[in-house]
């Protein structure tokens, strides 16, 4: 991933909160990184025991599927450089809006599912492959949803280009169908690209009844909280409006118009309370889930 950033006033790229999922998963990759490049001073590569290759179904090697998406390059820094910046750049507010227990089993499905993904084309298709690295698949739900969520979201490809986030990541995913369909892309894993995207979609749709802010505007449903513990609630007060009731409505109220000024403004548009508000709300969406 290269070449591009999102910006929606001045200073919006680099202004914001560090949430603590994309942290550990920034210090995580930094740190199997080092672990790599010692590995091969040792002559014991990592890749070959942890890297995604035929051995995860020939040998049952099946924990290949989880260890590969936290392996990069140790020969081109930039793969782990600029899969770490998107990351940074667009998992923060999905963590924020979904809290971060429901971004960190998201992140993880959309990189196990690419890893799954290449698999099964390798076994029914034999489009062949060495060994596979890197968190690009993760990254690419992550940019699947936040399209889904804030699609109209300006992308400036080279700091220079503006594209909706919706043409953005739809042009990512058509390149990445024909680069696995015409069998092409040296390095790219084009496959993995496709596969995170296809793993985030379906656990999208999976989830959406119950889930947050995965869509903009009227769609949005109560986040994180299900019918069945709403009901649970009228049915423990007795009354339709109740201040349990009440409460919610006004929370959720409040968490839509900043989402609002989110998709509008970016996340640097929020005052401290604001951010920290979120923030508890996401803690408590955490626990209901």
């Amino acid at each position: 991933m290269r070449g591009y950033t999102y910006q929606t006033q001045e200073n919006s790229f680099f202004a914001g909160v560090m949430p603590p999922a994309v942290k550990l998963i920034l210090i995580a990759n930094v740190v199997v990184f080092l672990l790599q490049v010692l590995s091969r001073l040792m002559e014991l590569p990592m890749e070959l025991f942890f890297g995604l290759s035929r051995l995860a179904y020939e040998k049952w090697l099946v924990y290949q599927v989880f260890s590969y998406m936290w392996l990069h390059s140790t020969e081109q820094i930039m793969h782990l450089l600029f899969n770490m910046l998107g990351i940074w750049m667009f998992g923060r507010e999905l963590e924020i809006v979904w809290g971060t227990r429901q971004f960190l089993k998201y992140y993880l499905i959309c990189g196990i599912g690419a890893g799954i993904f290449i698999l099964i084309l390798d076994l029914l298709f034999g489009v062949g492959f060495s060994i596979t690295i890197g968190a690009s698949g993760a990254l690419f739900g992550l940019l699947l949803a936040s399209a889904m969520s804030w699609p109209d979201r300006m992308v400036y490809i080279y700091f220079l280009f503006p594209v909706k986030m919706k043409w953005f990541v739809a042009a990512f995913g058509f390149i990445s169908f024909f680069g696995v369909m015409g069998g092409v892309g040296g390095n790219i894993s084009h496959a993995g690209h496709l596969g995170g995207i296809l793993a985030g979609f379906l656990y999208i749709i999976y989830r959406r009844q119950n889930w947050g802010k995965f869509f903009s505007g009227k769609k949005r449903r109560r986040d994180g909280i299900s019918d069945a513990k709403v009901v649970h609630i009228r049915d423990y007060r007795k009354e339709p409006t109740s201040f349990a009731e009440r409460t919610f409505a006004e929370t959720e109220k409040r968490v839509d118009e900043l989402l609002d000024r989110i998709a509008r403004h970016g996340l640097h548009s929020l005052t401290p309370e604001e951010r920290k508000f979120l923030d508890s709300v996401g803690r408590d969406r955490d626990h209901l889930n």
